[in-house]
């Protein structure tokens, strides 16, 4: 993938002001898409006014203006998403992309049921060896 010098556009513009730096960076393939996914875990509002401030290039005021909040107000509900959009958790999923995640998260899971049944198997094991051991005595006894 080419290395991709940020423009003002969405959602270069986005990834700019979470990472916070003005650089080459590589976007995921999915970053629209990644985008939608990551405020889809934010709160409607803190959604809606990230969208209106980056995609659509409203200022604090004009948003404020139509959802009937102070410029303010505006500002600490986009600087707390923000906040948000910067913790590891979306960060992570943000900078890798959607689908890398994705399926991250299902080899994951694979390995953790993998695991969970080498476990049980070993304890089936250990349970068919003491019973192993118990019938050895009993014959022995008697």
């Amino acid at each position: 993938m080419q290395a991709k010098l940020f423009s003002p556009g969405y959602p270069e513009n986005l990834y700019c002001a979470v990472f916070g730096e003005m650089r080459y960076f590589d976007l995921p393939p999915d970053a629209e898409e990644t985008v939608e996914y990551v405020m889809e875990t934010l709160t409607p509002i803190e959604s809606r006014m990230l969208l209106m401030s980056y995609r659509d290039g409203k200022t604090y005021k004009s948003i404020g203006k139509e959802c009937g909040y102070p410029k303010e107000r505006i500002r600490h509900i986009i600087t707390k998403a923000m906040r948000k959009l910067r913790h590891q958790s979306r960060s992570e999923i943000l900078s890798i992309g959607r689908q890398a995640f994705l399926s991250f998260i299902v080899t994951a899971e694979k390995e953790e049921k993998i695991r969970y049944y080498q476990h049980i198997s070993e304890l089936e094991a250990m349970i068919h060896n003491q019973l192993d051991i118990m019938n050895l005595h009993q014959n022995s006894a008697s």
